[in-house]
């Protein structure tokens, strides 16, 4: 995937996604550019954020490798 089409996402599948990352990945995100500093530097962008449950992640082994499963309860 380009930088171009990263640009292009609707903004509500972008903050989906950012909304995702810890923190100081969210600071450097909003660096990338205009557009992403826009659709994620609103106050309820930040309330929302900081109300989200905390991620529980799984790690597994098995002779694919090593699996890491995000859950948010």
């Amino acid at each position: 995937m380009t930088m171009h089409a990263l640009c292009n996402l609707p903004d509500n599948v972008f903050v989906e996604i950012v909304f995702r990352l810890p923190a100081q990945s969210i600071a450097l995100c909003r660096a990338v550019c205009r557009a992403w500093r826009s659709a994620i530097s609103h106050n309820s962008f930040d309330m929302a954020y900081a109300e989200r449950p905390a991620a529980v992640a799984t790690v597994t082994a098995d002779e694919r490798g090593i699996i890491l499963e995000t859950d948010y309860a």
